[in-house]
């Protein structure tokens, strides 16, 4: 008896997991950076203002799934921030930051309410071109994702808010200041479902 439910749920899970979903989806909205020195007035001599930053790419999505859906996804991520002197104490050139990077997330959503649910992801992050004056920008970086998103039909909207956990300029400790840049990233996004795979 124990041996035919164990190949039952198999057969059920199985079956489950091999219905997915794949999306194509954008997203639009702006880039920054979290910085500690420029978020203290008394020590900063510049600010940091966000720019424009987008998304395009794919996602597969385990939709059949009621309670908790996993999902995986890859997007060409565009992102950066300006840099300006803030106080007349000193002059510093404006510096400006701009990145590219295919992003590779992997999370889950939590439908709440009817159409409206919650999404969590992590996502690593490989660099694939940049434009600043620093020669040690790392070449990846890795975030926390939370989204919230609402449903109809095959047309899916969200907010997400990338949260990068690395420095993502590279130029980490100067002497006791902290100079270390945090990717910070909001996007509007909209997905279409193109194919159900069942």
């Amino acid at each position: 008896m124990k041996i035919k439910l164990i190949i039952i749920l198999a057969f059920v899970s199985s079956n489950a997991f091999s219905q997915f979903d794949l999306y194509l989806t954008t997203g639009l909205g702006t880039g920054n950076y979290f910085n500690t020195i420029e978020r203290d007035p008394y020590s900063a001599g510049f600010e940091l203002k966000p720019t424009l930053a987008g998304s395009i790419g794919a996602e597969l999505s385990w939709e059949k799934l009621k309670v908790v859906q996993p999902l995986v996804g890859i997007n060409y991520v565009f992102t950066g921030a300006n840099e300006y002197s803030k106080y007349n104490a000193y002059e510093i050139s404006p510096v400006y930051f701009r990145f590219s990077y295919i992003t590779l997330p992997i999370g889950f959503r939590v439908p709440i309410y009817k159409s409206f649910g919650l999404e969590a992801t992590c996502v690593n992050s490989f660099r694939v071109a940049s434009n600043t004056d620093f020669p040690e920008v790392p070449d990846w970086d890795i975030a926390m994702q939370p989204a919230i998103y609402f449903k109809y039909k095959n047309w899916r909207g969200s907010l997400t808010h990338y949260y990068g956990l690395k420095d993502a300029v590279g130029i980490g400790y100067l002497h006791s200041s902290d100079f270390r840049y945090f990717n910070r990233i909001f996007l509007v996004n909209l997905a279409y479902k193109v194919y159900s795979f069942k």
